[in-house]
C-alpha cells in the first residue's frame, strides 16, 4: 500500500528545491517544511538540525540519501517527522528519544535502514504513528512501546524483525492499526489482545504465529479488518469473533492444504479461505482466487 497523508501533512508550507540534485532550503526560521519537488536527491543539510524552530520536517516520497545523524535530537519543538520512501540507511538514532513533543514519526519503505528498533522511543509520550515497515530493522519489539499511551498507528509489516508480540503492547489504549505482516515473528496471540478496545486493522500475515485465535477478538467492537493467513494457527475461529459484527475482512488458513489435506483452521464466517502451500487464497462467496498477498 502506499503511505496517506494526513491533515497536519497537508498544512504543511510548501518549499520547492531549486535543483534535482540538491537541497538548499534554509530552515533557520522555519516551523515548517516540506519538499515537494519530485524526486529531490542529495542528502539533509547539516544545518538543519540546528533549526530549533522546526515542528514540521516532511521530506517523504523523494530518493534522499544518507543517514539520520544523532543531531535529529536538538530538534526539541518538532512535531512531525516524516522520511518515508527514501533511500535513507544506518540505523535510527537514539537520539530521536528526546523529541518529546513527536507526535508523529515515518521511517517506512528506507529499505537501507538496518539496526534495532531503538528503545528510547518509548519516551515519546506523545508519539500517536510510529512507521517502520519495509526496512532491514532487525532485533525484537521493545517492551518500551508500551509507553505510548497516545499510540494509533504501528507499522512493521515487511522489516525482518523477530520475537513476539510483547504481552504488554497489548495495553495501548488508543492502537487502531497494527500491522505486522511479512515479518518473522512468533508465539503464540494472547487473549490480552481483547483489551485494544479501539484497534480496527490487525494484520499478521505470513509470520510464523502459532496457537488458537483467542476468543477476545471478539471483544473488539471497533475491528475491522483481520489477517491471519500464512501462519501455524491452528483449531476453529471462536464463535465470539464470528458474532462481532464490525469484522468485514477476516482472512485465514482454512483452505484444505495443498487442495487435499485438512485446512489448518475451521472457520464458519471467513470472507477469504487461503492455503499457505500454494498460496491460493479463495474468497468464500465465490469461485474466483484472490492474492495471498493482498
Amino acid at each position: 500500500e502506499r503511505p496517506h497523508h494526513n491533515r497536519a501533512t497537508e498544512q504543511f508550507a510548501h518549499r520547492c528545491v531549486p535543483s534535482s540534485s540538491s537541497i538548499k532550503i534554509t530552515v533557520r526560521t522555519s516551523h515548517r517544511v516540506m519538499l515537494t519537488h519530485p524526486a529531490a536527491l542529495g542528502t539533509l543539510p547539516s544545518e538543519w538540525y540546528n533549526a530549533s524552530n522546526l515542528q514540521w520536517l516532511n521530506v517523504a516520497d523523494n530518493i534522499l540519501s544518507g543517514y539520520i545523524p544523532p543531531q535529529i535530537g536538538n530538534l526539541s519543538k518538532l512535531r512531525g517527522l516524516f522520511l518515508h520512501d527514501n533511500q535513507f540507511s544506518n540505523s535510527i538514532p537514539t537520539e530521536i528519544g528526546t523529541l518529546q513533543q513527536l507526535a508523529a514519526t515515518r521511517w517506512g519503505r528506507n529499505e537501507g535502514l538496518v539496526g534495532t528498533i531503538p528503545t528510547e522511543i518509548g519516551l515519546m509520550s506523545n508519539l500517536k504513528d510510529l512507521w517502520l515497515h519495509r526496512t532491514q530493522i532487525t532485533g525484537t519489539i521493545p517492551t518500551e512501546l508500551s509507553q505510548l499511551k497516545e499510540l494509533t498507528d504501528l507499522r512493521f509489516h515487511y522489516s525482518p524483525i523477530t520475537g513476539s508480540i510483547p504481552e504488554v503492547l497489548y495495553g495501548l489504549p488508543q492502537l487502531s492499526r497494527l500491522d505486522v505482516f511479512n515479518c518473522n515473528l512468533s508465539g503464540t496471540i494472547s487473549p490480552h489482545i481483547g483489551q485494544l478496545s479501539s484497534l480496527q486493522l490487525l494484520r499478521l500475515r505470513a509470520n510464523r504465529f502459532s496457537g488458537e485465535i483467542p476468543s477476545e477478538l471478539g471483544l473488539l467492537d471497533h475491528l475491522r479488518t483481520v489477517w491471519l493467513h500464512g501462519n501455524n494457527f491452528v483449531g476453529t475461529i471462536p464463535d465470539d469473533i464470528c458474532l462481532q459484527s464490525s469484522i468485514t475482512v477476516l482472512k485465514a488458513d482454512c483452505s484444505p492444504i495443498n487442495f487435499a489435506m485438512p485446512p489448518l483452521i475451521s472457520c464458519a464466517c471467513c470472507t477469504t479461505c487461503c492455503d499457505t502451500s500454494t498460496q491460493v487464497c479463495i474468497p468464500t462467496e465465490s469461485n474466483t482466487t484472490s492474492s495471498f498477498w493482498d
